[in-house]
């Protein structure tokens, strides 16, 4: 089981989208993500063509913990606590302490991609302010979805050189073979564009997270099924969570 250990993520969000209401947001051609206020938390949301696209429970910070020798983790999120605009960039901050009493410090960087039209570009900073032994390692996931009720057969899946479309083609036990499994993630390094998109049956919109600033840095210890803590791993995962209210893309 691989465990990501960077604090410094770089993302871009593609999508073919626009308009929505009169809160803070901005804009890249089509496509506007507004942050709503709601009891002194702000959430994000992005709209093109009436068309919504949200966070996993309208949380865009997600945290797994692990214990030293748990298998599934525990989940915490949270929504923004923080928002300042300057120009077309938004930094939004959050935190989140752990029942054990770990605490991190989250910074969403949102800007606008001036080279790709319909492009947002996401920069996440996660500083360890306190951790506790009992916490013994993190995996911080950013998850986008559309703000309607799907199923996997509602979408056609893409990750380079792992899916296409609906998985059929996969051979027995492999990265998302029918797209049965819950999570569906593959190690960017191994990928040969740090990509995944999900495309509308209904309407053929597309979505997808690709990963600017991968650096597939490594360590020797990194090898087999077991987990590694080490500052020197330097790639995340990409893919598809295919349960809740519909299939969401993964980082």
């Amino acid at each position: 089981m691989m465990k990501k250990t960077s604090l410094f993520i770089t993302l871009a969000l593609l999508f073919a989208f626009e308009s929505f209401a009169q809160e803070t947001s901005i804009v890249s051609g089509d496509l506007r993500l507004t942050l709503t206020s709601s009891d002194g938390t702000y959430t994000p949301r992005i709209s093109y063509n009436n068309v919504d696209f949200v966070t996993e429970g309208g949380c865009p910070v997600v945290l797994h913990l692990y214990g030293e020798n748990a298998e599934q983790p525990v989940t915490y999120t949270a929504s923004y606590s923080n928002m300042s605009k300057s120009g077309m960039t938004l930094v939004c901050t959050a935190s989140i302490t752990t029942s054990a009493g770990s605490r991190f410090l989250i910074t969403d960087n949102y800007s606008v991609d001036y080279k790709n039209e319909n492009t947002l570009r996401l920069v996440r900073e996660v500083n360890v302010a306190e951790s506790v032994s009992a916490d013994h390692a993190f995996n911080s996931l950013f998850m986008l979805h559309r703000d309607e009720a799907a199923t996997v057969n509602d979408y056609d899946f893409f990750m380079p050189g792992v899916i296409y479309r609906n998985g059929d083609h996969k051979s027995a036990n492999s990265i998302g073979e029918g797209l049965s499994d819950e999570w569906i993630l593959a190690r960017e390094d191994r990928l040969p564009l740090p990509q995944t998109m999900l495309m509308s049956h209904s309407d053929g919109i597309s979505m997808s997270i690709t990963d600017y600033n991968l650096d597939p840095a490594t360590v020797s210890e990194d090898e087999g099924r077991s987990m590694v803590v080490s500052a020197g791993m330097r790639f995340g995962s990409l893919g598809f969570r295919t349960k809740g209210k519909a299939p969401a893309l993964v980082y």
